[in-house]
Parts: structure tokens; C-alpha cells; sequence
């Protein structure tokens, strides 16, 4: 299975850093969602809300594929930044699971694996291509994003090939697969999961707390989890926050590419025992 050359060379970044092993939390999701699954985990384990209402989120945390080395072999300025941060640390990674397998086994990070139904992912990343320089500011149509995904020609390669890769880790003790749908159904009792499984022993009052700030409404309007400081963004072409819902991709697909998807769903979700909800 052949990868964008972008993700060979992020790799041989991600895997030669030493900053992965100096965290304590790790999300793994395709690009989109793992902000508001970041702020919950933040808040459920540092219980620090003035650090949340005081600096921004893409600061309290590592994306590990964007970790690169100066010419000396030292780390770059954002590593050390983040290894100056008290633990416990998160970071995050849109990296197939496969690049994954020894550090997560071997030196076992509570990994949290956020999947989303296919078929709004694509229409989160669409709108993200739009809207992001490190993504090109694809100026595209709907029709032509979807070729690229159809032929594998998107930046983290094949979605279901990506979900797939996470699924076979789904029983390890220190991994909880959580699916965004379940997050926008019931928020309590994924913040609960959450509590759980990351040992923060959150008390309920603290619990409906996280629950009230981590809404999609409230990430929306909060200027340290909505990105509108961060100049790659450009949100007069797409918001970051845009809906939050289960189902908006019923207003792009055609029948042709929903007869498409379906199929790569049954072929290769179905097959492992993966099931989404698409509304």
C-alpha cells in the first residue's frame, strides 16, 4: 500500500523523536475531531480550568508528526516547549496505526483512537483542505475532493485503510477506540468513558463542568479551542468549528458516491466487525 510522500518523510520525524515517549495521553484520529477530544482529556486530567481559559489549545499539546530536529540533533523550538509543559502531556497523531504497533505496545501511552463515520469525515476534510495552507487550500469542488479520496491521493491515504489500522488495537489495555457519534449523542457519558479510563476520578460536579465548556457551541465560541488566532486557518473560507452533527454528508454525496462508500464500508469496516452510524 503506497502513502503521499509527506507521510514517509513524517514517519522517519515521529518515530526518531524522543519527545514520543514523553507523554502521558495520545490521541489517534484522521484530521478533524480530536480538538474537542482533546480539550475534555485536558481538563479531565490536569483539572486546570485556568490554563484552559488562558491559553490557547494548540499550545497544550504535540501534534508528533510535525516534529522535526534542528541541524545540531537538538529538538525544535515546539518540542521543547512541550517537554517544558507539566505532566501529564498529550499529544496527538493522524498517523495509520501500522507506524504505531512497537511504541504503543512496548511503551504502552494511554492511546485514545477517535473514529468518525466515513462519510462526514470526508466532508470535515474537504472543507478543512479549503481552509488550511498546510493542506493546500484546495480549490477544488466537492466532486473532485471525492476523486482524490476514491483514488487514495489524500494526504493520510485510504480512510477506511486508516480506520482498519486502529481497529486491530481496539482490545489492548491501554487503548480506547471512542466513536464522535456516541460524543454527540450523549457528552455525559462519553466524558464519563473518558473519566474512566484515563483514572482522573472526577467528581460529578467537575464532570458537568467539562460537559458545559466541551459543548460544540461553547468550542465554538471560545477563542482558546476555536483556532481563530492561528493564521494557517483561514476561516472567512470555512469555519473550524462548522457543525458538529451526524448526517451532513447526505448534503454533498450522489448516489454514485454513496454507492461507493458503502461499498469500501462492507469490504473493509464490515469484514473486522467495525460498524459507524451515518445519522
Amino acid at each position: 500500500m503506497s502513502e503521499p510522500l509527506y507521510i514517509l518523510i513524517t514517519v522517519k520525524l515521529y518515530l526518531t523523536s524522543h519527545a514520543c515517549r514523553l507523554y502521558d495521553y495520545i490521541f489517534r484520529n484522521v484530521p478533524k475531531g480530536s480538538t474537542w477530544l482533546n480539550e475534555i482529556v485536558f481538563l479531565l486530567v490536569t483539572k486546570d480550568f485556568r490554563t484552559a481559559d488562558t491559553v490557547e489549545i494548540f499550545k497544550r499539546h504535540l501534534v508528533l508528526e510535525m516534529v522535526s530536529k534542528s541541524v545540531r540533533g537538538q529538538p525544535s523550538t515546539g518540542v521543547e516547549q512541550f517537554l517544558c509543559l507539566p505532566r501529564p502531556r498529550i499529544a496527538k497523531t493522524h498517523l495509520p496505526g501500522r507506524y504505531n504497533r512497537r511504541h504503543l505496545l512496548k511503551d504502552k501511552p494511554k492511546t485514545i483512537v477517535l473514529m468518525r463515520n466515513p462519510k462526514d469525515v470526508l466532508v470535515s476534510y474537504y472543507h478543512l483542505h479549503r481552509m488550511c495552507d498546510i493542506m493546500g487550500m484546495f480549490s477544488g469542488s466537492w466532486d473532485d475532493f471525492f476523486l482524490l479520496a476514491k483514488e487514495q491521493k489524500l494526504l493520510y491515504g485510504d480512510i477506511f485503510d486508516w480506520y482498519v489500522s486502529w481497529w486491530r488495537f481496539r482490545n489492548e489495555e491501554n487503548v480506547l477506540v471512542l466513536k464522535y457519534e456516541d460524543m454527540v449523542r450523549d457528552l455525559p457519558t462519553a466524558v464519563r468513558t473518558l473519566d474512566g479510563f484515563v483514572s482522573s476520578s472526577a467528581d460529578e460536579e467537575t464532570i458537568h463542568r467539562i460537559v458545559q465548556r466541551t459543548s460544540f457551541g461553547a468550542l465554538k465560541a471560545n477563542p482558546m479551542t476555536n483556532m481563530k488566532n492561528v493564521g494557517m486557518f483561514h476561516q472567512d473560507v470555512s469555519p473550524y468549528f462548522r457543525k458538529g452533527i451526524t448526517g451532513d454528508w447526505k448534503n454533498y454525496f450522489t448516489p454514485q458516491q454513496n454507492e461507493f462508500m458503502e461499498q469500501m464500508y462492507k469490504e473493509k469496516c464490515l469484514k473486522v466487525g467495525m460498524t459507524f452510524e451515518y445519522e
